[in-house]
């Protein structure tokens, strides 16, 4: 059983290294989690880990993330339209490459939420961030003409272990890891598409403000919720 334990924590370690500095502007579940895992102190429920779910819910975990991100169809609506956008410049270039991973994980947490929350109001806002972003994923995916580096880290992104702990959460225990993590998840992606508002590429600084004014609004969703809770 211990030895198990160490298994498993010594997984956890490894594959979110020193984890992710809290941000001032998260409430304090998510703030918690942070200052756990970067003193490396998030530890697996053993009754988690005897029931098997720890492992069955890290395997699928990973095995995810190393699907690809972000395809696009062929003849889709994102493709026909890529060509007007232009050359891109490397910062723009730089900007898909993080931002589309960033954009896949809000999805798979909001995949989440679909099945693990019993709030309409979550669902409904879940539904309304896989659907955008999923799309913004297909445009992104074929500005950039190839799959994203799925290895970049980009700002507000959870790592595998909080999104590991959200996997195992239901309801309202759920609700409040999922409405404080993507909060943390659309401050970062804000703050990422912030930069790009002056390019000289007027369809680039134009999808760039999108994001920027649909997910602040949902900030502020997600704020109200939150006290409901």
């Amino acid at each position: 059983m211990h030895k198990h334990l160490i298994v498993i924590s010594a997984a956890l370690l490894a594959l979110t290294g020193c984890g992710m500095a809290a941000d001032h502007a998260m409430s304090d579940d998510m703030s918690s989690l942070q200052a756990n895992e970067t003193s490396g102190a998030l530890a697996p429920d053993p009754s988690l880990t005897e029931d098997g779910m720890m492992d069955e819910a890290m395997s699928s975990l990973v095995h995810e993330h190393e699907g690809a991100v972000g395809e696009v169809e062929e003849g889709s609506e994102a493709t026909a339209g890529a060509g007007a956008i232009g050359t891109l410049n490397s910062a723009e270039l730089m900007f898909l490459e993080h931002m589309i991973p960033h954009h896949q994980q809000a999805v798979d947490m909001a995949t989440l939420a679909l099945t693990r929350s019993h709030n309409a109001a979550v669902t409904d806002l879940a539904t309304n961030i896989l659907t955008g972003q999923a799309r913004e994923i297909s445009t992104m995916t074929a500005w950039l003409g190839k799959a994203p580096d799925t290895s970049m880290h980009a700002d507000g992104m959870l790592s595998l272990s909080q999104m590991l702990r959200l996997r195992l959460a239901t309801g309202a225990s759920f609700d409040r890891l999922f409405l404080t993590g993507m909060i943390y998840h659309h401050t970062g992606a804000v703050a990422m598409a912030s930069e790009q508002l002056k390019s000289a590429n007027s369809t680039f600084a134009s999808f760039a403000s999108g994001i920027v004014t649909e997910q602040t609004a949902q900030i502020r969703t997600m704020n109200e919720l939150v006290k409901k809770l």
